[in-house]
């Protein structure tokens, strides 16, 4: 091909040479004609080497469920006048800031094949965009903050657990046709919270939560959580504000076990010399997901017995009278 036009521009410059506006026409318009025909044949040649297994287009659409509220993050409950909710992706990105895409191909033991994290700064947040060769696959969308998320199989393991909506679906490409869904995500996670009910101290630094038997890895497919071997230490150091105010908050999330397994946390409130000034062990927490679980008490101040006992000596530790014994004399 090459050989052929550089004879055909040669023709043309050696005619027209005469003329020498007329030959920078003719030259030029033959090179355009020439490089359009290496571009041709430059895709031609590129469309050879892509793969002959067809690819479908899919689209998705990521909304919440409507039965899905916020988790309340104040110190007081909240009003009881709440409006309805609208499920529409307004200020869901109060809620999550990336989304997890995963496919599984499920003719081959559910092998992932594809995973693709999309943040809320991309265009179309919400949107997914997809082309996959015909066959059987198991999706899963996975929303939340959580910067550091390890996959491994069909697990994903949370370093920084955060507020977390998931849902899975299994589909059939069939060759084509386009796919387009709505995917509603759900909660999967319990957030367990301890409210004091006692003002933190003037001399308080910090208050550390150490949780027993956490769940921070979820199955993907099911979206159940699987309980961790390690226990979990969450430490909060108090500010100005915070000191002299009842009420503060302390909480964490966790995925939810099937069947339920109960969780235990030790509470400790450390004043500036490391001194405990409070220590409580909370025992039997079930998580249940979508649920905040709520412990209210005293965290900080120092505990007191619950019996006091007042030490009096009788009668003002008079004698009583004395009980007299005569000695016998010795007659030998």
């Amino acid at each position: 091909m090459r050989y052929w036009i550089k004879c055909a521009l040669r023709y043309l410059w050696q005619k027209f040479n005469h003329n020498s506006l007329l030959a920078m026409k003719m030259f030029i318009l033959g090179g355009l004609i020439g490089l359009y025909a290496l571009t041709s044949c430059a895709k031609l040649e590129n469309e050879s080497f892509s793969s002959s297994e067809k690819r479908y287009p899919l689209r998705f659409s990521i909304d919440m469920n409507k039965e899905v509220l916020p988790f309340a993050m104040t110190k007081a409950a909240p009003p009881l006048d709440m409006e309805e909710p609208i499920a529409t992706r307004q200020g869901d990105e109060d809620l999550y800031d990336r989304i997890d895409y995963l496919v599984f191909q499920a003719d081959e033991g559910n092998m992932l094949v594809k995973h693709k994290t999309y943040l809320k700064t991309d265009l179309d947040f919400g949107m997914v965009y997809d082309t996959l060769s015909a066959g059987n696959y198991n999706f899963c969308f996975l929303a939340h903050s959580s910067e550091e998320m390890t996959v491994e199989g069909q697990n994903a393991h949370f370093e920084d657990m955060s507020d977390t909506f998931h849902t899975t679906m299994n589909l059939t490409i069939v060759p084509g046709e386009q796919t387009a869904e709505d995917v509603v995500l759900e909660r999967v996670v319990s957030r367990i919270e301890f409210q004091a009910t006692d003002p933190v101290p003037e001399e308080g630094k910090n208050f550390q939560m150490t949780i027993t038997s956490p769940a921070s890895t979820l199955d993907l497919l099911t979206g159940e959580g699987t309980t961790d071997q390690e226990s979990l230490v969450y430490e909060h150091s108090f500010t100005d504000e915070e000191r002299g105010v009842s009420g503060t908050t302390h909480g964490f999330f966790t995925f939810v076990p099937n069947p339920p397994f109960a969780l235990s946390a030790k509470l400790v409130s450390n004043d500036q010399s490391d001194e405990v000034l409070r220590e409580r062990q909370v025992e039997g927490i079930t998580p249940v997901a979508n649920q905040i679980i709520r412990y209210k008490g005293a965290l900080y101040s120092p505990q007191s017995a619950n019996h006091s006992f007042t030490i009096q000596i009788w009668n003002d530790g008079a004698w009583g009278e004395p009980h007299e014994i005569d000695l016998e004399d010795d007659l030998n």
